[in-house]
């Protein structure tokens, strides 16, 4: 749903299947969240989010990773390397292909993997609500000029930072991710 777009709870419902109190709480838990706004005598709509709260948003969720990720690095066994390597293997193919929904899959699985062999829960929590907010400016700036390649690279080494054990490398790459 796009910025600005305004949500009916009757028309959701039935869309959805649910019963209109369903929707409505739905809606009221996605305001308290901040991804819709409640306009008196007009509903709701979907929030939209500026450019500078993307950014203050995108820093907190990439200060989170980067503990997350320096974690990992420590705690990783071989096993979580090799799936590391695989999830490598499946972010150069996407960026080959072109194929932007394959490579938020594919990073999708490594932030997941992060998070298990880190043991964050409480960070991958927040980090998870965060990223709701920006993910469509996320998607936007991926599709700019050579920004899935250079994302790609920082992918590929914090995966070598992690399969070496190197919890510093991997937080500076992560934290490269902003430059991109």
């Amino acid at each position: 749903m796009l910025p600005g777009q305004r949500l009916v709870e009757a028309d959701l419902g039935e869309k959805l299947g649910a019963s209109r109190g369903m929707v409505r709480g739905a809606l009221m838990k996605l305001v308290h969240e901040g991804l819709l706004e409640q306009i008196p005598h007009s509903g709701v709509r979907v929030r939209a989010i500026t450019e500078e709260e993307a950014t203050q948003t995108a820093e907190a969720c990439l200060a989170l990773q980067a503990m997350c990720v320096a974690k990992a690095a420590r705690m990783a066994g071989e096993a979580d390397v090799e799936r590391f390597h695989r999830i490598g293997v499946a972010l150069r193919q996407a960026v080959t292909s072109r194929n932007l929904t394959e490579f938020e899959r594919a990073v999708g699985e490594f932030d997941d993997l992060v998070l298990r062999v880190s043991a964050q829960n409480v960070a991958g929590e927040i980090v998870g609500r965060l990223r709701v907010r920006i993910a469509h400016t996320e998607r936007k700036a991926l599709l700019r000029g050579s920004a899935l390649e250079a994302t790609a690279l920082r992918y590929e080494e914090m995966i070598e930072a992690i399969a070496g054990g190197d919890a510093e490398r991997a937080s500076a790459a992560l934290a490269s991710l902003v430059a991109v």
